[in-house]
């Protein structure tokens, strides 16, 4: 959007391209008043999208530092508890070593996110089909409780 403003722009403050001709007659249309209008909103969706284009580096950047912080604690925390699981098999106490587990994180690899989105839209869709067509709960739609009851006297 602000590419294409610019060309415009720069094509309303250039001279040599022709005006094309007015519907209606008495109409008058000067190129540098519409020109001088247009030029600070330009301006400032170009520094806008400058804005924008910064914060996506900066959350970039700050996500690569978290993601490498806690590549780093997770390999440390992976390497005291294998010592302490080795101290305390070594001294006997198998039960508290074997409690000790080292924890790894891992981003999901696609195949698991797909299953996890099959397995829930199979939950979905897997129930009885109600009147209306819809089998997305299961279940039969609450009972309408504005109409009066036949029991009532």
């Amino acid at each position: 959007m602000h590419q294409q403003g610019v060309i415009t722009l720069r094509r309303l403050l250039d001279p040599e391209l022709p005006t094309p001709p007015l519907r209606w007659a008495g109409m008058d249309f000067d190129r540098q008043v519409l020109a001088s209008a247009l030029e600070p909103r330009i301006v400032a969706l170009g520094a806008a999208l400058e804005a924008v284009e910064e914060d996506r580096k900066h959350v970039l950047s700050m996500q690569e530092a978290k993601n490498e912080a806690m590549k780093l604690h997770d390999d440390g925390a992976q390497a005291v508890a294998g010592f302490l699981t080795f101290v305390f098999r070594l001294g006997g106490k198998r039960l508290i070593a074997d409690r000790l587990k080292p924890i790894t994180r891992r981003r999901p690899r696609p195949e698991d996110v797909e299953a996890l989105v099959r397995s829930r839209d199979e939950t979905v869709t897997d129930g009885p089909e109600r009147e209306d067509g819809d089998r997305s709960a299961g279940t039969d739609p609450p009972a309408n409780t504005n109409e009066p009851s036949a029991n009532v006297a």
